[in-house]
């Protein structure tokens, strides 16, 4: 359980050196930072715990299987903000 709470910790202050160093485009940047984050904090944890990660990931909440919530929400949220910044940028 030590290994997973350090990992967390890693990928939080990997975003928190990120967005520090992204500050001047933090509003417009922040789907892509929590999608990014989400992504990380995925793909630390199931590097770590390969055969453990295997049961929460399988597991299906009102039938949606977590493996979806925790890597495809990441992707869908640097998408949705790479079409936003895409649209804006057009507009201007």
């Amino acid at each position: 359980m030590s290994e997973i709470l350090t990992i967390i910790a890693t990928v939080i202050g990997a975003v928190a050196v990120f967005s520090y160093q992204m500050r001047g485009a933090l509003k417009a940047n922040s789907l892509t930072i929590i999608g990014l984050f989400l992504l990380l904090l995925f793909v630390a944890v199931r590097a770590t715990f390969f055969h453990h990660m295997d049961i929460v990931i399988n597991t299906a909440v009102f039938g949606v299987r977590m493996n979806w919530v925790l890597e495809l929400f990441g992707i869908f949220l640097v998408a949705i903000s790479a079409v936003s910044l895409l649209r804006n940028k057009k507009s201007i």
